[in-house]
């Protein structure tokens, strides 16, 4: 047993230098997700987006050609009170504008007229995530060329850092090691009574 476990130790730590020496730069990514949203007219806005950072807290654009440092993004915005504003759900194709304290939607449909949607960030978004104060609006041009808009009266903005795959690996290791020790100890036990 000793020598499996030294022997899986030594792979483990040979397979954590190789994977920390293949990847130069360190990267944190974040989900960020929208929390009780409500515009003036008794909409909402739900989902969030997932976003990239350096170790500077400059941002990773994906793709890679820098088009967005946006990775995914799904907004979802109901209708209010008085239905002046349609159901919609904002995609990646949709990002007109992104930097740390801003994100700015702009769609517009083939079936129906153009929605626009801003959202603030007070503080500026960072790799650590938390949770950040919103502000924002959102515009849409009707089919008849009207222009209606909305503020966001409430709601907040979490980031969560997902963990790198070094820490999932470690976190499996270590479970792994105490399964096979409390297996060895709990034989052991056995054996001596």
């Amino acid at each position: 047993m000793k020598k499996f476990l030294k022997s899986l130790t030594i792979a483990t730590a040979g397979a954590m230098t190789i994977l920390a020496a293949s990847s130069p730069v360190k990267a944190v990514v974040v989900n960020w997700t929208l929390n009780d949203v409500t515009f003036n007219d008794g909409g909402t806005a739900t989902g969030g987006f997932q976003t990239t950072f350096n170790d500077d807290e400059t941002f990773i654009p994906f793709p890679l050609d820098g088009s967005s440092p946006i990775n995914k993004l799904d907004i979802f915005v109901s209708s209010g009170d008085e239905n002046n504003f349609r159901n919609f759900r904002y995609q990646v194709s949709d990002i007109d504008w992104f930097d740390k304290s801003k994100l700015d939607l702009d769609a517009n449909p083939i079936d129906s007229g153009a929605s626009n949607f801003d959202l603030f960030f007070d503080p500026a978004l960072t790799s650590r995530g938390g949770t950040f104060s919103i502000s924002g609006s959102e515009f849409y041009f009707n089919e008849t060329g009207e222009v209606l808009l909305r503020g966001i009266t409430a709601g907040t903005l979490t980031g969560k850092p997902v963990p790198e795959p070094m820490t999932i690996m470690g976190t499996v290791l270590a479970g792994g090691m105490g399964v096979v020790i409390k297996k060895k100890r709990t034989k052991k036990n056995i054996k001596s009574v």
